[in-house]
C-alpha cells in the first residue's frame, strides 16, 4: 500500500467524500422537483469528477513520490555510455549467468524450419518427409533442415568461444508442444554432434521465435540471458537467398555492426530462392520490425499455435 501525505487519515477522507455527496444530493433533488434533466446529468457528473479529484489529492504526492524514485532505479540513463554494442536493458532484471558460459563470447545461430516426429534418428528415416511436419512449399527442404544442422555445429566446433543456438518456437500445431530449436538440438544429439562432440556442452535453445527477425533478436537476448554479457560475433546458419535479409535489414534494424555480423549460406540447392526471398524480404523491407505488415503479423499468428 503507497503511504499517505501528512495530515491525511481516512477519517478525513471520509468526511470529504460525504459532504461531496450530500452536496450532489441536494442538487440532484432540486433539479429533480424543476424536472431539469440537464441539471440532473450536471450534478451527477459534477459528483464523480469531484469525489474522484478528492481521491487523486490525497493519494497524488506519494505516487510521484513512487515514480520517481522507480524512475531513478530502472530507467535512469547510464553515466557513461558503453563502448560495446547493447541493448538498453539492465542486467540486475536478468537471470544470473551460468559460470560454464560467462567465458563465451561469440553467438552462432541455426534458424529453425521445420519439425521432425519420427523416434529413429537413421538416415532413411530423417529422409522420410512423412516424419517431418512441412508446409506444402517446404516439400524437398528435409535435406537444406539438416546441412543447416550440420553447418552451424561445424562452425561452433571451429571456436571454443561460440555459443550455439538453435532458434525456433513451437510452431506446428501437428507437432504437439515441442519445438523447433529443441527439435534440430535433438537431431544433432542423435548424430553425435557430427564428430565434435565437445560442442554439445556449448550448444542451447532458443525456443520463443517465430520469423527470421526474431530468430536474430531473441537469440541475441538469449545469449545475454546465458551469459551476462553481449556477442562480439555472430554468424546466422541459413538459406542463401536471406543473406541480405539478414545483413541489410534484421541485423541493421538493431544496429548490431555489420563487420561483426557473418552469415553462412547452406541448403540453398533444395529450394527455389527466388520465390522464397519474396515471401518476406518485402514486408520486412517497409516494416523492419515486423509490427504493422499485415502479411508479417498473421505469419507470427500462424506460428504461435
Amino acid at each position: 500500500m503507497l503511504p499517505s501525505p501528512a495530515g491525511y487519515s481516512a477519517k478525513t477522507e471520509t468526511r470529504s467524500v460525504m459532504q461531496v455527496a450530500r452536496a450532489a444530493a441536494i442538487r440532484l433533488k432540486m433539479a429533480l422537483k424543476s424536472r431539469q434533466i440537464y441539471f440532473v446529468a450536471l450534478a451527477l457528473m459534477a459528483m464523480i469528477l469531484l469525489v474522484n479529484v478528492s481521491e487523486l489529492g490525497a493519494r497524488l504526492p506519494p505516487l510521484m513520490s513512487v515514480s520517481k524514485t522507480l524512475g531513478a532505479k530502472w530507467y535512469s540513463a547510464p553515466e557513461q555510455p558503453s563502448p560495446e554494442w547493447t541493448f538498453p536493458l539492465r542486467q540486475s532484471t536478468l537471470m544470473h549467468a551460468d559460470p560454464e558460459f560467462t567465458t563465451l563470447s561469440n553467438l552462432v545461430i541455426v534458424a529453425g524450419h521445420a519439425i521432425y516426429n519420427g523416434r529413429s534418428f537413421d538416415a532413411d528415416s530423417l529422409g522420410n518427409e512423412s516424419q517431418w511436419t512441412l508446409l506444402p512449399f517446404q516439400r524437398g527442404q528435409t535435406p537444406a533442415y539438416l546441412d543447416h544442422i550440420r553447418s552451424g555445429v561445424t562452425e561452433a566446433a571451429r571456436d571454443d568461444s561460440a555459443l550455439l543456438l538453435f532458434s525456433g518456437g513451437q510452431t506446428r500445431h501437428e507437432s504437439g508442444p515441442q519445438s523447433e530449436a529443441q527439435n534440430y538440438w535433438a537431431i544433432a544429439d542423435a548424430l553425435g554432434w557430427y564428430g565434435s562432440p565437445k560442442v554439445r556442452s556449448r550448444a542451447l535453445t532458443e525456443e520463443f521465435s517465430r520469423d527470421s527477425f526474431e530468430n536474430l533478436l531473441f537469440s541475441i537476448c538469449r545469449f545475454h540471458e546465458i551469459t551476462q554479457r553481449y556477442p562480439t560475433n555472430i554468424t546466422m546458419v541459413s538459406f542463401g537467398f536471406k543473406r541480405s535479409r539478414f545483413e541489410n535489414l534484421h541485423a541493421a534494424a538493431l544496429r548490431f555492426p555489420p563487420e561483426r555480423f557473418h552469415f553462412i549460406s547452406s541448403g540453398d540447392q533444395y529450394v527455389d530462392a527466388h520465390s522464397e526471398s519474396s515471401a518476406a524480404a518485402g514486408p520486412f523491407s517497409s516494416d523492419p520490425y515486423g509490427c504493422r505488415s499485415k502479411v508479417l503479423r498473421e505469419k507470427r499468428r500462424d506460428r504461435n499455435p
